[in-house]
């Protein structure tokens, strides 16, 4: 929704020496090249090519939810700060214990 801002954010982010990861999905099983692919060509057409250091793509079931999946990935490596545009995958972070989860003004779901 706003990736000028979101670039600003990763960059500076980046520059203090924390790590960026961009955590997608597809309902592909497993994920392809092809939709790793699509996702940086989608981060880089937005401008945001440059700013992250890691891009994972998680696979669920066709209108499944992604969710569970995101928050056992962040748990798992011991993610410190998850933003989203989705507030069910904020309530899932939150159950994982993530320390800050953030749901921007601009979101596009609840």
């Amino acid at each position: 929704a706003a990736p000028q801002q979101f670039q600003s954010l990763m960059s500076a982010l980046q520059a203090c020496g924390h790590s960026v990861t961009v955590l997608t999905g597809t309902d592909n099983v497993p994920p392809t090249q092809q939709d790793w692919q699509e996702k940086c060509n989608y981060l880089t057409s937005l401008g945001c090519g440059q700013c992250w250091d890691e891009l994972v793509v998680l696979s669920h079931p066709p209108n499944g939810d992604i969710a569970p999946l995101k928050a056992k990935w962040l748990a798992k490596h011991g993610v410190d700060l998850f933003i989203d545009n989705d507030q069910d995958n904020a309530d899932a972070a939150i159950a994982a214990g993530i320390p800050l989860v953030l749901v921007p003004w601009a979101s596009k779901q609840k």
